[in-house]
């Protein structure tokens, strides 16, 4: 899960989007509260602990989800039931921050009309990527942001 290619079509005679979009709308929206309680949290792990590690499932996906609740919770709680090589496992995936997005604007001829080279951005973090190549269509930025949302699984918004 380390590298995303989405490639965004360019179709002659596409509807314009009513509102316009743009950074001053989408960038201004907030994210919802990000984090589980310690309940949460508990029973997610319990729930995992029950299943093969490395195996996609709603607990895991859900630890993984909330990843800064999940990192916080092991390092302060000391008297969790959690074997070594099940720790080390979920600690390697927690520290996964960031995917690489690579982009290309495809017209409805099939041509590339500009690309976004892979560029590493961080997890949950908005960015503006800036494209190359775009000849003719002149200066084009896509802005958005990535989420791990599970073990193998990405939503993203662009």
């Amino acid at each position: 899960m380390k590298h995303v290619l989405l490639a965004v079509a360019l179709l002659a005679g596409a509807p314009a989007i009513a509102g316009g979009g743009g950074c001053a709308e989408t960038c201004s929206l907030s994210d919802a509260a990000e984090g589980q309680s310690e309940i949460e949290f508990r029973q997610s792990l319990s729930a995992w602990m029950k299943q093969d590690m490395a195996t996609e499932s709603l607990p895991l996906d859900t630890l993984l989800y909330y990843r800064e609740s999940t990192a916080l919770f092991l390092s302060t709680l000391d008297n969790l039931m959690i074997d070594p090589e099940r720790r080390v496992f979920l600690m390697q995936e927690l520290a996964r921050t960031e995917v690489t997005v690579e982009m290309r604007i495809v017209d409805d001829t099939g041509a590339v009309r500009g690309s976004l080279v892979a560029t590493d951005i961080p997890f949950r973090e908005k960015q503006h990527l800036r494209f190359e190549a775009t000849g003719s269509l002149g200066h084009l930025e896509s802005g958005g942001r990535v989420r791990r949302v599970g073990l193998s699984h990405l939503w993203s918004r662009w």
